[in-house]
């Protein structure tokens, strides 16, 4: 878990953040900072943005165009993540040892940071996140193994906390993708942005993830004017 720049912020070699040296950038944000004054309100900050047709400048952290800057149209999270002034991201490497990075909502932040020092490995920020007990008996008192948590020792955990939460023994990890894929499609999030949280190659893939619980009400029958 690390930090990184904001929009219109980027991060020198020292570690250090400083104002993007682009002006139409800095411009951009200035505009967006002065609006907020104006308004008091991101709602009504990203509604002027979208009015006036103004792209908000992205340097993407990870993929092909790592660092490049974009124009892309103004969203509820890239507001709002250009006023709190950074990010919070996970480092994920997937299959064939690709990284991709993942925003971390400040709740998970927040129990995240607990067990880093629970754990006594804030230290290491680049080694595993979870990572075995060295003894099953000392069930972590005694210090953690460097090494990541086998498939199966996290369907073990799963399986542990779903038997102790009362939930359905039929609970796996798929399902918990299936889950938070599903309810944040149900709260807006767009497919494209989907596939990359859930790290898939294809959005065809995403797409079988995604469970409808309420096709019937979002008909396209029912937004139709006859």
């Amino acid at each position: 878990m690390y930090i990184l720049p904001c929009i219109g912020y980027v991060k020198l070699p020292t570690g250090e953040f400083a104002i993007d040296p682009d002006e139409q950038v800095q411009a951009v944000v200035r505009l967006i900072l002065d609006e907020f004054d104006r308004l008091g309100a991101m709602r009504g900050v990203l509604r002027f943005l979208l009015r006036h047709n103004i792209k908000m400048p992205i340097r993407p952290h990870a993929g092909p165009n790592r660092g490049k800057l974009e124009w892309r149209r103004p969203t509820h999270d890239a507001v709002r993540t250009l006023l709190s002034g950074e990010h919070r991201v996970l480092a994920i490497y997937g299959k064939g040892g690709k990284e991709r990075v993942v925003p971390l909502h400040l709740e998970a932040v927040e129990r995240l940071s607990a067990w880093l020092g629970i754990a006594a490995i804030d230290g290491d920020r680049q080694g595993p996140l979870f990572r075995p007990a060295i003894t099953p008996r000392g069930r972590g008192h005694d210090g953690f193994v460097r090494a990541h948590l086998t498939t199966r020792a996290v369907e073990n955990v799963v399986k542990k906390y779903a038997r102790r939460l009362g939930l359905d023994p039929a609970v796996t990890v798929h399902s918990l993708r299936v889950t938070a894929l599903t309810t944040a499609r149900e709260r807006g999030a767009d497919i494209i942005d989907l596939q990359d949280f859930a790290g898939h190659a294809d959005p065809r893939i995403t797409l079988t993830y995604i469970r409808s619980r309420d096709r019937l009400s979002k008909s396209p029958a029912y937004v139709l004017n006859y």
